[in-house]
């Protein structure tokens, strides 16, 4: 018994032991010349859709009347310290509305027209038809004692 603990320990020592390495810093081995690369500042105009869509009730993803995601603008603006090369950026958010209003719809062809690029954004939420009416009823039908999440989901747009 002495020596199964003794053989036990050992190979538990020599497992968490593994293999001996050891670190040198790394110095002066590589050098490089920063290459100043001077950058076409650009304009860029994005056009950004927000559709909402609930799987199993309907086929065709429906445009929503505000941003979809809470606190788009921020996240947004966030995202866009990364890009380095935007002079100026104006974006714009279809609504449901702007097939009966010509002034939106030219203020956006407008916005197409004096920047350099366009960037079109579609955001998708999606949504289970039968899960959210079967949680919703039995939620109701407990008077919230069983509390049901809801979720939802965004898929990448590939139109």
């Amino acid at each position: 018994m002495r020596n199964y603990i003794i053989i036990t320990a050992a190979l538990l020592t020599l497992i968490y032991s593994g293999c001996a390495s050891f670190r040198t810093d790394v110095t002066d081995l590589y050098k490089t010349e920063k290459s100043e690369t001077s950058k076409n500042r650009v304009n860029i105009f994005f056009d950004i859709y927000h559709y909402n869509q609930s799987i199993g009730a309907d086929a065709i993803p429906k445009l929503l009347h505000y941003p979809g995601i809470n606190s788009f603008n921020d996240i947004f603006k966030e995202s866009l310290k990364q890009l380095t090369n935007i002079k100026q950026y104006d974006s714009f958010t279809n609504l449901s509305t702007d097939v009966e209003n010509p002034m939106r719809r030219k203020l956006r062809d407008s916005l197409v027209t004096i920047s350099d690029y366009t960037i079109k954004l579609e955001i998708l939420r999606e949504k289970s038809f039968a899960k959210h009416f079967i949680g919703s009823l039995v939620s109701f039908s407990t008077l919230s004692i069983i509390p049901i999440g809801y979720t939802w989901n965004y898929p990448p747009c590939l139109y």
